[in-house]
């Protein structure tokens, strides 16, 4: 099924079974109008079963400079309602909804700034043991910070990262997109001095993200300042 498939379906299926202020595009059934973060569920079928698929709701930044779209928080609604991972093989099956409604709008609900996000994503990173390795999510964070005014977290933040960066990148243990990464958080850093330099560039990360996703339409108009 092709991601246009997927899109008819939960305009057909779902859309209707949900209160108002959700859209659909490709995979994605999310939260509009859109600010900083794409939130809501991704519709992804299994490798081993093509008639089986599984939902994650999540939550995505726009702030950060990747090229395409990925999840940064996320969690199967399987997991969110019956603490294992669910398939599903029907759209219009009434246990999505139910999901979706009684757990998956409880926890994507609880961000909707950066600076709940930052809370919430150093509370996941301390509690799984992922950061620094995970150096993705530590620049949600830290960027996140910055957005909500709180410099001094986010260059605290940054100095990690490009400690724990320059110390990989010596032993030859990371691949070139983390070389990459440690010049833009040696950059952002100086940057962070500047709240509002700081944010301007964010938002323009955001806007560029919108465009190349072609979901524009469904975003609020930030003024730039």
């Amino acid at each position: 099924m092709t991601k246009r498939d997927i899109e008819k379906q939960l305009n057909k299926t779902i859309m209707n079974k949900l209160p108002e202020g959700f859209a659909a595009k490709g995979q994605l059934l999310f939260h509009t109008p859109i600010e900083w973060f794409i939130r809501g569920y991704g519709f992804h079928w299994s490798e081993y079963d093509k008639d089986k698929f599984r939902v994650i709701a999540f939550i995505s930044p726009l702030y950060v400079p990747e090229t395409g779209y990925y999840y940064s928080l996320h969690q199967s609604i399987g997991f969110l309602c019956y603490k294992q991972e669910t398939w599903w093989s029907k759209f219009d099956d009434p246990q999505i909804i139910d999901c979706i409604l009684a757990k998956g709008e409880r926890w994507v609900g609880e961000i909707t700034t950066p600076y709940e996000f930052a809370v919430k994503a150093k509370q996941i990173a301390l509690k799984q043991e992922i950061v620094p390795d995970d150096m993705t999510l530590s620049r949600d964070i830290a960027y996140s910070y910055l957005l909500a005014g709180r410099q001094r977290e986010a260059i605290a933040v940054l100095k990690d990262m490009k400690f724990e960066l320059k110390s990989r990148i010596d032993k030859g243990t990371l691949s070139c997109w983390y070389g990459d990464l440690y010049e833009e958080v040696t950059s952002m850093e100086k940057v962070a001095e500047d709240e509002s330099m700081a944010c301007e560039l964010l938002q323009n990360y955001r806007d560029k993200r919108l465009n190349m996703l072609k979901m524009k339409s469904f975003a609020v108009h930030f003024q730039q300042s």
